[in-house]
């Protein structure tokens, strides 16, 4: 039984920017599910029984997984193909639901994008370059300058809504509701990033909303969230 199936870090990114992450998990089902990734006598109805999707979602998802070369049908056969690209492994189980894969793919997606951060940061101030690889490490101390300790040096890889709404391709709504799933599904854990700015007048209310709140008797400014590891799943 397959324990763990690998993500092509480079397909979800393309995957992101053509919309196309839906399909893109059930290419990846059936990676979890069968060693040999061929689904033989290929009919709709046939996948949709062994995914739980609707035989016109299948159809719709197999039709741009062909387009973009995923999928091949030969014989009556629908073949999966084998990608080239680095692949990041993860847990999954031949049991394991299309949401759970889209999940999966959502967390890896996101981790990516919080070690993408780190580099970045590395490189720019100096800061946590401890919690990079060795071989990113080395990387990144070749383009370190130093500059005067100051206010960046605080600057954590954080994801705010609309972050995660440019990062997934989708609406600010929809990454809200792709990052509360992660959450309540213990895959992801969030830390919020603030600032005090000064003190403020104390409200009856919050009627501050989005970017600065006032709390107890301070205005704060809110970066974003630090995304943690959950303990679903981790990477």
């Amino acid at each position: 039984m397959k324990t763990s199936t690998g993500f092509d870090i480079a397909l979800i990114k393309d995957a992101t920017s053509e919309k196309m992450l839906k399909p893109l998990a059930l290419f990846y089902l059936i990676k979890a599910k069968f060693n040999h990734s061929i689904i033989y006598n290929y009919t709709p109805n046939k996948l949709s029984k062994l995914t739980g999707l609707h035989p016109k979602t299948i159809t719709r998802y197999v039709n741009k997984l062909i387009n973009c070369g995923l999928c091949v049908l030969r014989d009556g056969n629908l073949l999966f193909v084998k990608t080239k690209g680095i692949k990041k492994y993860v847990e999954t189980r031949p049991y394991t639901s299309y949401k759970g894969i889209l999940r999966r793919i959502y967390f890896i997606y996101l981790m990516n994008n919080k070690s993408q951060q780190k580099y970045q940061l590395a490189r720019r101030y100096g800061i946590k370059i401890e919690a990079l690889s060795p071989k990113a490490r080395r990387k990144a101390l070749k383009g370190i300058k130093l500059e005067k300790i100051g206010l960046e040096s605080s600057i954590k890889p954080i994801m705010s809504i609309t972050g995660a709404s440019k990062l997934f391709n989708v609406s600010k709504n929809t990454a809200f509701n792709i990052l509360k799933d992660l959450k309540d599904n213990n895959f992801i854990k969030t830390k919020p990033h603030t600032r005090v700015i000064s003190k403020a007048k104390p409200l009856k209310y919050n009627t501050l909303k989005g970017y600065f709140f006032n709390k107890n008797g301070y205005l704060i400014q809110y970066f974003g969230s630090e995304i943690l590891n959950g303990r679903y799943l981790t990477i």
